[in-house]
């Protein structure tokens, strides 16, 4: 009798262990998404915040995409935004020097897509818009089973001249 209650004692333990350890993968899994998304997110709306009122766009040109966006502002600043490959961070230059640097240890791609179009801009004068759709692709270097996380923005710029 005391042998049977050993082994099913036995038995309890190990799917107690089973249950515990499936539940820390997917805590792990869990934590390690909701790491990712908040940089992810932020760094979208750093990107979004900087092109908005870009004046041209250099690269990419029409009907293509890049790992890279190049533009001027209104005040003749050039900018360029872009993968930093050492840091796998979202890297923003104004003037060929570095302002800021997002997301770091984190950025696996960066793609900007653009596309070119005009609307009316009243009394029959048509109106340049360009559209650039950016996609940054995130893992969480940290943690091995990271999820890789796709956020996705679309900007359209009005003030191209």
């Amino acid at each position: 009798v005391g042998v049977i209650i050993s082994s099913a004692r036995g038995q309890l333990l190990a799917a107690i262990a089973g249950l515990l350890s499936a539940g820390l993968s997917a805590t792990r899994f869990n934590l390690s998404k909701g790491h990712i998304l908040a940089p992810g997110r932020n760094t979208i709306n750093q990107i979004t915040d900087h092109i908005r009122y870009a004046t041209s766009v250099t690269t990419p040109t029409a009907g293509s995409n890049g790992g890279q966006i190049s533009y001027a502002d209104a005040g003749g600043n050039s900018y360029t935004i872009s993968r930093g490959s050492a840091t796998q961070s979202v890297v923003i230059a104004k003037n060929s020097v570095t302002l800021t640097t997002l997301a770091a240890g984190m950025i696996k791609t960066l793609d900007f897509v653009r596309e070119d179009s005009t609307v009316d801009g009243g009394n029959g004068n048509l109106k340049a818009i360009i559209k650039v759709t950016i996609t940054i692709e995130l893992n969480d270097r940290a943690y091995i089973g990271s999820p890789e996380t796709k956020i996705i923005g679309i900007v359209i710029m009005q003030n191209i001249t």
